[in-house]
């Protein structure tokens, strides 16, 4: 579908490829020429979704680098029928690879789509709800989450 909407729209130099984005569903990337799509984002909404972030990512690369979401962009998107808006609410829906717990109340802190690097149990952290200060981190391994090596049991 990409390279049919790609080449109607002009952008035959344009190419197109899927990769692992879990924080976003398309980018446009002027340098390579390249629209790429989060094959994660692709798996998990409706073909007309799909297309509407392509035909997004199209906009941005007829509108130049320098347009952004400004209105040259916005004005070439509403031509092309796609939407304006800067984030799909299906975004948000693409799973994370980790959760972070708090110990002491046992609720869910924030999600990761990568592994945090920061130590997290230095005692420097604290908790808000609950002044907790010793956390632990699962890694989400298909539908279970399993315990990530070197954080403490709850």
């Amino acid at each position: 579908m990409a390279e049919v909407l790609l080449l109607a729209h002009g952008l035959s130099a344009w190419s197109f490829r899927f990769d692992n984005a879990r924080t976003r569903a398309g980018v446009c990337r002027y340098d390579d020429r390249v629209i790429g799509l989060s094959r994660h984002y692709v798996r998990a909404n409706e073909a007309d979704e799909v297309r509407g972030t392509i035909l997004h990512e199209i906009a941005h690369a007829l509108a130049g680098p320098q347009a952004g979401h400004g209105p040259r962009w916005k004005r070439i998107a509403r031509e092309l029928g796609a939407p304006t808006e800067r984030c799909t609410q299906a975004d948000m829906d693409i799973d994370p690879r980790y959760t972070l717990w708090c110990v002491k109340c046992g609720k869910r802190m924030r999600d990761y789509h990568r592994r945090p690097r920061r130590d997290l149990d230095s005692g420097r952290w604290r908790h808000r709800s609950c002044g907790g200060s010793e956390f632990r981190l699962t890694a989400f391994v298909g539908e279970s989450p399993a315990k990530v090596p070197g954080n403490p049991e709850p």
